[in-house]
């Protein structure tokens, strides 16, 4: 009985513990859920071609299918009201999974987001003849998702989110073709017009919460986190983010001949105040930093290369507020927790 007792709480606390390293397993679990009804479900529907709406791609039209998941389950129920697919489909034997991809980018046919005033999720995933995926096709899929389904999962937990004035501001922004304003004279203003909405978008918390997600699904396919592509892309932001500074108040001549810092002034107040830009991307890096610690350090537990002992990583780093919270919620688990583990 102790033994099944110990394992138990074993288990709550590594799923506290687990939580707190910035994935979230529920979002895992939703998530593996919409794969499978896609997998399952878009069989049910026909493919149509697409030969007035896009160019052909490798010679020939596409086929894709529009449709939406059955929400039969009480988990999906409560994060969205929809779910909207578009699958493109391409033949595995003289196709890939990211040419197909790259095409449909590149013309403006992926769609992949969360509505917040609709509850909708719509994806848009290239799908081969014959269903069977590779590896690195199902990982991308599946991190999409679950870059999705947290905001969805974040959302339904704040009971509606609202999106500041700024961030709609900053995906104009980015909507903006490179290099298109005329008062950017040189390549370093090119940048700047660039960087400044790019970084604000990349770094707003919740991003940083689905990017968190979608990182860890992508290092399952890796022997290592660091080598995946949104660790990538979040640690180019940073550096973005230091050279936009570094910019800003350098007093090197290269910068301050091209009055640079007022550059950065002025692409900034299309967005918002810049003493305010500066203040909330200053905060949103640290926060940045710390959940890419713990999601690598939750990577590294599970590859068994993690430093020091699952049960000081319990001690020093799950804060106070999880025990209390648990309190509120299982009173009779608490109590045991607190005769195992000391908490005070």
């Amino acid at each position: 009985m102790k033994k099944d007792l110990d394992y138990i709480i074993e288990s709550v606390v590594k799923g506290v513990i687990l939580e707190y390293g910035g994935v979230s397993n529920d979002i895992l679990d939703i998530s593996n859920v919409i794969f499978d009804k896609i997998y399952k479900e878009h069989r049910d529907y026909p493919r149509k071609p697409q030969t007035y709406i896009m160019p052909p791609f490798n010679g020939h039209p596409l086929m894709r299918k529009r449709f939406y998941l059955c929400i039969d389950s009480l988990d999906l129920a409560k994060i969205v009201n929809e779910i909207c697919v578009d699958l493109y489909f391409y033949d595995s034997n003289d196709e890939s999974y990211d040419t197909l991809y790259n095409f449909l980018n590149e013309n403006g046919f992926v769609s992949n987001n969360f509505s917040p005033r609709k509850k909708e999720i719509r994806f848009t995933f290239p799908w081969p003849n014959d269903d069977k995926l590779g590896n690195d096709a199902k990982t991308h899929i599946l991190s999409t998702i679950n870059h999705e389904v947290k905001h969805a999962y974040q959302d339904a937990q704040r009971n509606g989110t609202v999106i500041p004035d700024q961030y709609k501001r900053a995906q104009g922004e980015l909507s903006k073709p490179f290099g298109k304003n005329k008062e950017a004279d040189t390549p370093c203003k090119e940048l700047v017009d660039y960087y400044v909405p790019w970084i604000y978008y990349k770094i707003d918390i919740g991003e940083i919460d689905a990017w968190m997600q979608e990182m860890y699904i992508e290092a399952q396919n890796t022997n290592d986190i660091k080598k995946t592509k949104t660790y990538k892309k979040l640690v180019r932001t940073i550096k973005d983010y230091e050279d936009l500074k570094y910019w800003y108040s350098t007093k090197d001549t290269y910068y301050t001949s091209q009055r640079i810092k007022d550059y950065i002034d002025k692409s900034i107040r299309r967005i918002d105040d810049p003493i305010k830009y500066f203040a909330l991307c200053d905060r949103n890096i640290a926060y940045l930093k710390k959940k890419m610690m713990r999601v690598i350090g939750r990577w590294n537990e599970e590859q068994g290369t993690a430093r020091g002992s699952f049960k000081q990583y319990a001690r020093n780093e799950i804060p106070q507020e999880y025990a209390f919270r648990l309190k509120k919620t299982n009173p009779s688990l608490w109590r045991k927790l607190m005769q195992r583990f000391k908490f005070r």
